[in-house]
Order: structure tokens, then sequence, then C-alpha cells
């Protein structure tokens, strides 16, 4: 078999990946699945930058400690571990829509508790709650996947007293688009939430806007999102 020279491998890669450009909602599960022996060529081919950006959130940035206990939001395949454990962050778990997607993940050997689990669908498991000291994520929250009910889910599950960190990947047009920025701005007005940092990165660095049909996919401006829980009824 000749192998693919990288022109024709980025043509095979868009191709392929924008048949996923319409994401149904009710069916993102079967969908993720039927992509997920793909995904990480995918991500390495296009430039996916989201786990590098992530990892220097919540080490760089806020100087979480490596024996954090860290909740991947929508871990598909474990990228965003990968990274981390590079790093030394020893304790990541996570959960996806998609149960081959976490099989894949499981695989790698990085994440420890890995669940199936409906984001933004009350699925979030009590043994959970109160838990961990950091909860990302990376192209979740957009359209088809996540409302902005997650950011509730995400607050849920962080301890008290941890480290208290949400930072997430987000093209900024969603912020209003979707109504993050409404719920950002609740939960700061509440005393919930305090801004850290937003740091920035090209996501599709390498794709070939020759090949992109859908604007999704060429070289975009996406931002990391650096967010400090807090608890005013415990203070």
């Amino acid at each position: 078999m000749v192998e693919e020279q990288p022109a024709e491998q980025m043509k095979t890669v868009h191709g392929q990946i924008e048949q996923y450009k319409q994401m149904d909602a009710s069916n993102i599960d079967k969908q993720y699945d039927d992509m997920a022996d793909n995904y990480d060529t995918y991500a390495e081919t296009l430039g996916y930058p989201d786990p590098d950006s992530i990892t220097e959130a919540i080490e760089r940035v806020c100087s979480v400690a490596k024996d954090a206990k860290i909740n991947d939001f929508g871990c598909g395949t474990g990228l965003i571990a990968e990274v981390l454990a590079k790093k030394g962050y020893s304790h990541i778990d996570g959960c996806d829509a998609s149960p081959k997607m976490l099989d894949l993940a499981r695989e790698k050997g990085q994440m420890k508790d890995v669940r199936t689990i409906f984001l933004c669908k009350d699925q979030i498991p009590d043994e959970w709650k109160g838990q961990y000291d950091v909860v990302c994520s990376a192209g979740l929250m957009t359209f088809d996947h996540c409302d902005s009910s997650v950011l509730e889910e995400k607050y849920s599950v962080l301890k008290p007293g941890g480290a208290g960190i949400i930072c997430f990947t987000l093209r900024p047009i969603y912020m209003q688009k979707f109504k993050y920025e409404d719920k950002i701005n609740e939960m700061i007005a509440e005393g919930r939430l305090e801004f850290v940092e937003k740091l920035t990165f090209t996501r599709y660095y390498k794709s070939d806007v020759t090949e992109a049909k859908d604007e999704r996919f060429k070289p975009t401006e996406v931002g990391t999102f650096i967010y400090r829980a807090k608890w005013p009824q415990a203070q």
C-alpha cells in the first residue's frame, strides 16, 4: 500500500471530516462513534492545539499542583489527558457521549475514571460532585453539543477549597451566540466565578483552505477562557 503524501492526506481528511459539519444533538454519540477511529488523525492533520492550550492554562497560568484532580468534560479520545500526563498530571477523569471514543481514551492509559455521559441532561454522577480541582473542555461548547447549562455542571464537580479552575476552548463568536457569556456573567454577578485570563491560538492552522469546503475547518482564532470558582456561601 502506498503511503499518502501530506497533500493527499489533507484532501482525504477534509473529505471525511466535512461530512460531520451538521451534527445532530440527539444522535451525537453515534456520530462521534463513527469518526472515533480517525479522530486523532483529523486532529493531527488539521492542527488542533486545543489540548496544549488547556494544559498551558492549567500548568502555567493557574499553577495547578501536579496531584490535582482534573475532569475533562467531552474528553473524546483523551487528547487533553495525553498532554497533561506529559507534564506530570496523574489524576485525570473524564466523560463523553461516545462509548467508542472513550474506549480509545482508556486504551491510551492516562485517564482513570471515564464515563459515558450526555452533558446538559442531568447525568453528572453524585460521586463526582464537589471532588475536582479543575474541570476543562475543548471543542465541547459549540452548536449541537452543549448549551450554557454545562457551566453549572462544571461548577458542580469542583471542590470547595480546591484550585477551582474552569477552563475551556471556544471560538469567541460562540460566547454570545450560544449564551455562554450571559451565563458566565450571571455566575460572576452571583460571586461564584471570577475571570482569570484568556489565551488565544489558531485552530486548524495546518488546514488547506483550498480543500476546506466548510468555514469551520479553515484556520480560525480560538480562545482558551480561564475562570476561578468561588463559593460565597462558604465564606
